[in-house]
């Protein structure tokens, strides 16, 4: 009855036009309103209501945090007049930058190229330290980003020689080239997961109708992804950048299983074929796309604002995913030529592998991904270098690097107060802040510090300072004739100061949270408190704390969740076992991978392995069900036929799944962005592990443990045509 309804639903035409109307609207609504740029800022690796989100913003509250760029030219002898002429006319083009408020380098802001070098408010400031180089600040309005990004760069290759290279870092600069990265990877990634995923489902099924199909259906859930997330609030972010792709590659898998059974349903007639093709392959995609949308929400619930951002999508694009593959592509399928000789079912001729040969393969595989993973796990860097999140050859990366080197490029915040004083304007103060300045600058991750004890040290020597209270000094540099300097380092009320520490990212330090400890324990050595941390150095580290949580707890929730939706599907604790030591094995190669070869785990990156798992609990899940409806009842024991036929009919759709999914993330390779490509590569790397787990050990054992009987009656085999019959008709002679 339920193949008959359905049978009539996919061919009515009512049905269909009310598809394409619905196909043309959401395409319609997506071309007019979807906003595709990637929006990051440079707190966006926590959300709103984070307490480590609302650190910084107390400190923007308190002070004057002005967004700065730095520019640094490194020379033999940077007070050669040559070096000084082309430090002046560089600052001149600068300023001359819509949304450049104002450029201070040696030669604008000191009084001299030598009281810039000499100077300790100037000399970190403008990284003069060595003589080696030194630094343009340009301050500049976030608004204008886009613009000032493409000015400097422009400004770059007309004046940078082999004399004096022009190296260009900061906030403000690195967030704007990762959005642009961001953005172009957006559109690669789509169009390449559509061109080679169109190709391999051409290769292997040979049908344009279900070619154009899956790509139109793909297509279609990618676009209504984003658009629904852009409707719940999620802009487009580091992760979520990847997500058409995403939702592309796993709309692409259901139609991967639907194809393969249509393929080897044995029904002539085209409408109660395609209605038997869902039917049978509905229940398996179901409980594989609960797997995934659950694999999606364990990231709603974290702290970290990516992650969170990409479970909110995941879980949307999962669902829509799903529908698309059912509601949509079934109309392609109806369409599409069925050639008798391709009938029969395509069986392997190899799985499962003798006994002999598959039980030795199987344990070898299981325990030396078990042990590989088990000792590389402690070499996982999920707190990599803000290094590695660029390539080594490009000029982004060059001027990090330099700027590094030279004073520092990650910056970290404290806000000190007095435990003895309520007012930080007096002398005593003035010690213990001078005294940390210089103790902080004695670590050897930290490159500079700008402190309230540098600007007063610099005021020190007017002779009209020495005489003025504390108080009227920076009352006097608060004022707008001075930029509100002074604002930038204490409050209002002069009860709190802010320290700015310049940290090296290029120094080797493997543990972040260890060093802000470190840093941490200073203030208290001189009668100080440490009020609140912020920076991106600090967002960077407690970022890393929540990757590697849920790493750890995450992945463990997940693969009790998904074995047991296993048990479920398959009635059968045999499976079930099996099944979670595949998941485990797979869990054990990614770890082993990622710690041997020391690629580096970012936020990113990170995601990687939970979709993995999605992956490859989707071939078992279809293997296993399949299995159980060729078994006989649910709670007899699982025959060995049952398991020669499951494979017969999944081994095949497996194999294209995880190839298509393959080749769709390989795109990634071709990012300008490091991480997205680590994401992509390790996705490649897992979707083919999983599915060589899939169809070698799960079955193998199955197969082992299975009991040994006649034929199942439900084995799909090709059925004898019916010869008709003539009636004879006998004469009765009277």
């Amino acid at each position: 009855m339920i193949t008959l309804l359905i049978s009539r639903y996919f061919t009515n035409p009512f049905y269909v036009l009310c598809v394409v109307i619905l196909v043309a609207f959401g395409s319609y609504v997506f071309v007019e309103n979807a906003q595709l740029k990637p929006q990051i800022a440079s707190d966006f690796f926590f959300s709103k209501t984070s307490q480590i989100y609302l650190n910084n913003v107390r400190i923007d509250k308190k002070f004057i945090v002005a967004n700065s760029i730095i520019v640094s030219v490194p020379a033999q002898n940077i007070k050669d007049k040559n070096y000084l002429k082309f430090i002046a006319n560089l600052t001149s083009e600068l300023k001359k930058i819509k949304g450049v408020k104002s450029a201070q380098s040696l030669t604008k802001g000191p009084s001299t190229p030598e009281h810039g070098i000499q100077n300790p408010l100037w000399s970190r400031l403008l990284d003069t330290k060595g003589g080696k180089s030194s630094s343009i600040i340009c301050f500049v309005e976030e608004k204008y980003m886009k613009g000032i990004v493409l000015q400097l760069e422009a400004l770059q290759r007309r004046f940078s020689t082999p004399t004096y290279p022009i190296h260009i870092s900061g906030v403000p600069f690195i967030i704007e080239k990762m959005r642009v990265m961001l953005e172009k990877d957006m559109k690669t990634f789509l169009a390449g997961a559509v061109a080679v995923s169109s190709a391999v489902l051409l290769l292997m099924f040979w049908s344009l109708f279900v070619t154009v199909g899956c790509a139109l259906s793909a297509l279609f859930a990618a676009s209504m992804t984003l658009l629904l997330q852009q409707y719940m609030g999620v802009s487009v972010g580091v992760l979520t950048a990847n997500l058409g792709a995403i939702v592309y590659v796993l709309t692409t898998s259901h139609i991967i299983f639907l194809t393969s059974n249509w393929r080897n349903d044995l029904n002539k007639n085209k409408n109660r074929r395609i209605a038997s093709t869902v039917t049978t392959t509905f229940p398996a995609s179901f409980w594989a796309m609960l797997t995934t949308f659950c694999g999606f929400l364990s990231l709603v619930f974290v702290e970290a604002e990516p992650l969170r951002q990409l479970g909110l999508g995941g879980t949307v694009g999962t669902i829509v995913a799903f529908l698309s593959a059912y509601i949509l592509f079934p109309i392609f399928l109806r369409f599409s030529k069925i050639h008798k000789e391709k009938l029969e079912i395509r069986k392997n001729s190899f799985l499962p592998l003798p006994l002999w040969l598959g039980m030795p393969l199987a344990i070898f595989l299981v325990v030396v991904s078990g042990y590989f993973g088990l000792r590389e796990f402690k070499n996982i860097n999920t707190d990599p270098s803000l290094l590695s999140y660029f390539k080594k050859n490009t000029n982004l990366y060059k001027g990090l690097e330099h700027i590094d080197r030279q004073g520092g490029s990650n910056p970290l915040n404290f806000v000190i107060s007095s435990k003895k004083h309520k007012k930080l304007s007096n002398k005593e103060s003035f010690q213990a802040l001078k005294a940390l300045q210089y103790d902080l600058e004695s670590h050897p991750t930290v490159g500079s510090v700008l402190s309230l004890a540098v600007l007063m040290e610099e005021t020190q020597k007017h002779w009209l300072a020495r005489w003025l209270p504390w108080g009227s000094v920076l009352n006097i540099l608060s004022k707008d004739q001075y930029d509100k300097v002074a604002r930038g380092f204490i409050t209002k009320d002069f009860s709190q100061a802010l320290f700015i520490i310049r940290m090296k990212e290029g120094v080797g330090i493997k543990d972040r949270s260890r060093v802000i400890r470190q840093l941490m324990a200073k203030p208290g050595l001189y009668n100080l408190n440490l009020d609140i941390v912020g920076g991106t150095y600090y967002l960077q580290s407690e970022l890393s704390k929540k990757v590697e949580s849920s790493m750890k707890t995450g992945v463990i929730y997940l693969i009790i969740l998904f074995c047991a939706i296993i048990l479920l599907v398959s009635f059968s604790l045999v499976s079930t076992l099996f099944a979670s030591v595949s998941i485990v094995s797979l869990v054990a190669a990614m770890v082993a991978v990622i710690g041997h070869f020391k690629i580096p785990f970012d936020i990113i990156s990170s995601p990687a392995i939970n979709i993995c798992l999605g992956i490859a609990v989707d071939g078992m899940i279809h293997l296993v069900m399949d299995v159980r409806r060729h078994s006989g009842s649910r709670f007899r024991r699982i025959n060995q036929q049952a398991w020669r036929v499951a494979l017969g009919r999944q081994a095949w759709p497996t194999f294209i799944s995880a190839l298509a999914v393959a080749c769709g993330f390989s795109v990634f390779a071709i990012s300008e962005f490091p991480p997205s490509q680590r994401f992509g590569l390790e996705i490649v790397f897992g979707s083919l592990v999983a599915m060589v787990l899939t169809l070698l050990v799960l079955p193998q054992v199955g197969f082992l443990f299975a009991r040994k009987d006649k034929p199942s009656p439900y084995e799909l085999m090709p059925m004898p045509e019916l010869k008709t019959v003539k009636p004879v008709v006998l004469e009765v002679k009277s």
